[in-house]
């Protein structure tokens, strides 16, 4: 090759390297612009929507620019997004923001290679013999099947392992709401006594459907020898139902709130450790009792009649917790007219975060403090999300080791057609033409075993649902596996693949593209 065509082609790399980087990074600006311009956050679906425009813009002008495919340049624009992100996070590396530059960049990616791909086969002689050829070439062997099996295993179980962490976060979540409120209020220090004042405004603030209070304390439960310890929890039986209604298998609400001794409710799993039975007597304790004169405290005690028996699902909530009256608590504890705090039921939990900003602006700020189901269980949903990204990597690994599967199918089909490479560049084919007929190839063994990967995981997904599969509540929290297909999930896990077996096709599709017609016809 001419050594001033071989530098010609290093400065157009340069130059279009150079200038995708300098306009990823211009258009990045200018789309945060925009979003603070119309109130959307970073994570908002319109950031991804404009990185992926701003993927397209690039990819064009790469494409352009560049006289051969820009499989290089590309990427190298790509990655002004995590350097991009990384500047504004002040380099602080975490789980959100790691799962939110992982997704941005390969948005980013994605619509840079796509964009150039579509200018890549349209200029140059278009489609319509490169499209026939690799087609043609692209006959049932082995090899073929093989690449094709290992990409669909790869898509196949991503799809069916992110579909078991999405059901077993959904039923984890709903076992939680549904034994706990949206979202709590509390005040700073031990007096709560103007909850009532409290409660209307917060019916006055937009997204809140119900409020209850309550009191909150652990204490131990005894019935007999049997002992364990609970937390105790105090409501108001009128105001909770529309809050966290209890899901009672034996008894009623209004038992707590009958004749003699006060009522209480104990989950199903509580009511086997404690070997009680409706109308039994269970005596509850706290440590924090009364003066027994000369400095020392005598732990309170009161005997409780069991009132009913709920079943959440959960175990550990149903082994741990107890429901007494309002009433009950306040007098148990010694605490006046005060409550611990102020539960509250949102229009939508997702949207908890911003509903509770307005919660605390209505409230003027301190003392009052307010925490949602997220901030309450943070470290468990946490982990689950660790977990999906931890599988979410190992799987892509595999989809890796498959598109090395499809480089050497390329590999070795180029070989095997060096002579009918070259006699096609002798009729005329030109470099990009060789190079579309075997990216046709691999992106349609991409193609293939994608799809097959998908249905396969869907079929997984529907079996296990359908056939259920029995987990130990001590040790999962739920009693059965739940799996939750989210389209939205499949489609990130198609585009990744169909995006990892594009890139495995650009080496192969350009050792094709530089065979000459002198090394391909040279011993015939």
């Amino acid at each position: 090759m001419n050594p001033w065509h071989r530098q010609g082609g290093w400065l157009r790399f340069g130059i279009a390297s150079l200038a995708g980087a300098v306009l990823a990074l211009g258009l990045m600006l200018g789309g945060g612009s925009f979003l603070d311009l119309v109130g959307y956050s970073d994570t908002h679906w319109l950031a991804y929507a404009l990185i992926g425009l701003q993927g397209l813009a690039i990819g064009v002008v790469l494409a352009w620019l560049a006289d051969a495919f820009p499989a290089l340049s590309g990427f190298i624009a790509s990655l002004v997004v995590p350097v991009r992100l990384l500047v504004r996070d002040e380099f602080q590396f975490g789980l959100d923001n790691a799962i939110e530059i992982l997704l941005k960049f390969e948005v980013h990616f994605a619509a840079v290679y796509l964009a150039a791909f579509c200018v890549f086969m349209a200029r140059g002689g278009g489609m319509d013999y490169p499209r026939f050829i690799g087609l043609r070439y692209l006959r049932f062997k082995m090899i073929t099947g093989v690449s094709v099996v290992g990409v669909a295993l790869g898509v196949g179980g991503l799809s069916l392992a992110l579909s078991i962490m999405s059901g077993f976060e959904a039923e984890l979540k709903d076992k939680i709401i549904g034994t706990n409120a949206h979202a709590i209020v509390q005040k700073r220090g031990l007096d709560f006594s103007e909850y009532r004042a409290t409660m209307e405004k917060l019916h006055r603030v937009d997204g809140v459907v119900a409020a209850t209070p309550f009191v909150f304390s652990e204490v131990m439960a005894r019935a007999g020898s049997q002992i364990s310890g609970v937390f105790l929890k105090g409501i108001d039986p009128a105001s909770s139902r529309r809050v966290n209604p209890i899901k009672i298998e034996e008894g009623s609400l209004q038992g707590l709130a009958g004749d003699g001794p006060p009522g209480i409710l104990i989950g199903r799993e509580l009511a086997k450790v404690l070997k009680v039975r409706l109308g039994d007597s269970i005596e509850v304790l706290t440590p924090t009792g009364e003066d027994g004169g000369l400095g020392g405290l005598l732990p309170r005690s009161r005997t409780f009649r069991l009132a009913g028996v709920f079943h959440t699902g959960m175990y550990e909530f149903d082994a741990k917790s107890v429901y007494v009256s309002l009433t009950a608590a306040q007098n148990f504890f010694g605490l006046g007219d005060s409550v611990t705090g102020i539960a509250l039921r949102l229009s939508d939990m997702e949207r908890a975060g911003p509903i509770c900003d307005e919660v605390l602006s209505a409230l003027d700020g301190y003392p009052f403090f307010v925490r949602t189901w997220y901030q309450m269980n943070r470290n468990l949903f946490s982990a689950l999300k660790l977990q999906k990204v931890g599988m979410f990597i190992v799987l892509i690994i595999v989809i890796l080791v498959s598109a090395f599967g499809v480089i050497a199918t390329l590999i070795m089909l180029v070989w095997e057609k060096v002579k009918e490479i070259a006699i096609l560049k002798s009729m005329g084919a030109t470099p990009d033409g060789v190079m579309k007929i075997f990216m046709v190839e691999g992106i349609t063994i991409g193609l293939a075993g994608t799809a097959l990967g998908v249905i396969l995981g869907i079929a997984a997904c529907a079996g296990l649902a359908w056939w259920g599969l029995e987990l130990d509540p001590e040790v999962y929290y739920i009693e059965r596996l739940a799996v939750t297909v989210n389209p939205l999930e499949i489609v990130v896990v198609a585009v990744v693949a169909l995006h990892i077996c594009f890139i495995a096709t650009i080496y192969p599709s350009r050792r094709a593209a530089r065979l000459t017609p002198v090394e391909g016809l040279r011993y015939d």
